[in-house]
């Protein structure tokens, strides 16, 4: 579990350093998230070793009545290795009391964890990043994704790091004040005010990359700069976006993008943040498969959840919640989010977003005309799973099964 304490703020811009230098962030406050009560654990069992095994047949007996006597030790024994240690999982612990109910952002990306937003350009990978920053930051459900069981789930709700450097401040200027507006015209001016001021406090979003400031994988200059923001905001949620322009490696290249990951997972197992990376698809592929992310499939194995946004097909027919349906030319503003890859929850359903003139992803329920349901995202996005039979085959097959029945006259030759 985590405390949270506000501290008090001097100024209207917060700031980070790195390397005499201060990176602004875009927005203003200071919200704190830190472990409660944490502590060091010590191991109380001994070294195990190959002389200490090799013990009196009467004493081994003697030890393990000893054992069954004492109570069950829920802190892991360490297994020595000579320069340092490496700690037990504790068995014991998982057969003797209930897991702990796992921190989510959205459902099936837990907290401590990599995920990766896949999508095609323009499609709103930022848009849709920026409402997850804020749900987060301010506890509201912008996305429409925290719909299951809240009994079943926790999830996460405190400080967001969204670093965001493709775009120029106006632009995000603009999509900050319009989800503002929207949620005003449906929440009310009192709600929004609370909104803001949650939005306020917890969400830094930096728009800024030094030019020596990278993410490489053997680079320690960027990782230690990312360290030293989280121990000092306590952010559940870092979001980078994209990662093309915070790392200079071949992404093709499977040692360079393993290299990558690694800090990521480091940073995220050290903090228990979790960190989101967004990040395009390959040319052509469109399909909202997990190995369509652009690069190695590294990026695909090493992250346990990923995300992907996928335009409407003008070809299939959808209707809105209240039977109307959807002309083809309206199908770009539509946009589905499938759930790809989930390593520690099962599929969840995909998810619809409008895309608004001003630019705003307002969620939406729809409903398939045919029974698109049990179909894949393939089919979904006007790719069939199945390669369908050439007209000409199907007619000619047609017409002799048609013969064929038109010969038959009932009579049977042997």
């Amino acid at each position: 579990m985590f405390g949270i304490r506000r501290e008090p703020v001097e100024g209207m811009v917060s700031k980070v350093n790195f390397r005499g230098r201060r990176i602004p962030f875009f927005s203003t406050g200071v919200f704190v998230i830190a472990p409660q009560g944490t502590r060091k654990q010590e191991s109380r069992g001994g070294t195990a070793n190959c002389e200490g095994m090799r013990t009196k047949s009467a004493s081994n007996r003697a030890d393990a009545v000893d054992r069954e006597r004492a109570p069950v030790d829920p802190t892991p024994s360490t297994w020595e290795l000579g320069k340092g240690s490496l700690p037990y999982f504790g068995l014991a612990q998982a057969f003797d009391t209930s897991p702990p109910v796992l921190p989510e952002i959205v459902p099936g990306f837990f907290g401590g964890t990599v995920g990766m937003l896949v999508a095609p350009g323009g499609t709103g990978k930022s848009s849709w990043a920026l409402l997850l920053a804020l749900s987060v930051a301010t506890g509201w459900d912008l996305l429409g994704m925290r719909t299951s069981d809240p009994t079943a789930h926790q999830w996460v709700s405190g400080p967001v790091l969204f670093w965001t450097v493709q775009d120029p401040d106006a632009m995000v200027h603009r999509r900050v004040h319009v989800v503002n507006q929207w949620f005003k015209q449906r929440h009310g001016i009192h709600e929004a005010r609370r909104f803001r001021r949650d939005a306020v406090d917890r969400l830094k979003i930096v728009t800024r990359l030094p030019k020596d400031l990278t993410l490489n994988g053997h680079d320690p200059t960027g990782w230690s700069v990312l360290h030293r923001a989280i121990q000092a905001e306590g952010f559940c949620l870092v979001i980078v976006d994209p990662l093309r322009a915070f790392h200079t490696g071949e992404e093709n290249a499977s040692q360079e993008m393993s290299a990558l990951f690694k800090e990521f997972d480091g940073l995220t197992r050290a903090s228990g943040t979790a960190v989101l990376v967004v990040h395009h698809t390959a040319k052509g592929r469109t399909t909202g498969q997990a190995d369509t992310a652009r690069g190695s499939g590294v990026l695909t194995n090493d992250v346990r959840w990923q995300g992907h946004l996928v335009e409407m097909d003008p070809a299939r027919p959808w209707a809105r919640s209240n039977g109307a349906a959807i002309r083809p030319d309206e199908a770009h503003r539509f946009i589905c989010w499938h759930g790809a890859k989930q390593n520690y929850a099962t599929r969840e359903p995909d998810h619809w977003f409008e895309r608004r003139p001003d630019g705003m992803l307002e969620p939406i329920a729809l409903t398939a005309l045919r029974q698109h349901d049990s179909r894949s995202l393939e089919e979904v996005a006007g790719r069939s799973a199945k390669p369908s039979r050439p007209p000409g085959v199907a007619k000619r097959a047609k017409g002799s099964v048609q013969r064929q029945s038109e010969g038959d006259d009932g009579d049977t030759d042997l």
